[in-house]
């Protein structure tokens, strides 16, 4: 069902562990055949509870167009976080290896990239 889309993952089935992760991308979204306009999800089309269930530490980028699955209750497992806070700190905190990732021209596009 094209109605439960993230930019992430959609529905979650079974028992997933998504950790540490942060979805970009902007959702456009598309008129269903009932002739309703739909957005897609920014991160996660699951329900609440498979969100709490399955994720620890994500977030979706509050600027980025998109229906939003973040609320109160899934603080700590998904939540926004504006694009002027995309900085080095954010991105250690997710566990991104400077070995690995450039983490020093993040205010260009405001994520990594491998060096």
């Amino acid at each position: 069902m094209s109605e439960i889309n993230g930019s992430m993952i959609g529905n979650i089935y079974d028992t997933a562990s998504i950790k540490n992760s942060i979805a970009f991308g902007n959702m456009t979204g598309y008129t269903n055949s009932s002739g309703v306009e739909l957005k897609p999800f920014k991160f996660v089309g699951a329900v609440e509870d498979q969100v709490l269930a399955t994720m620890t530490n994500c977030y979706e980028v509050l600027e980025e167009i998109g229906s939003s699955r973040v609320s109160t209750n899934t603080q700590g497992k998904l939540d926004s976080i504006n694009r002027k806070n995309l900085n080095k700190q954010f991105y250690k905190n997710l566990g991104f290896d400077e070995t690995v990732w450039d983490l020093d021209h993040l205010s260009s596009k405001g994520y990594p990239s491998l060096k």
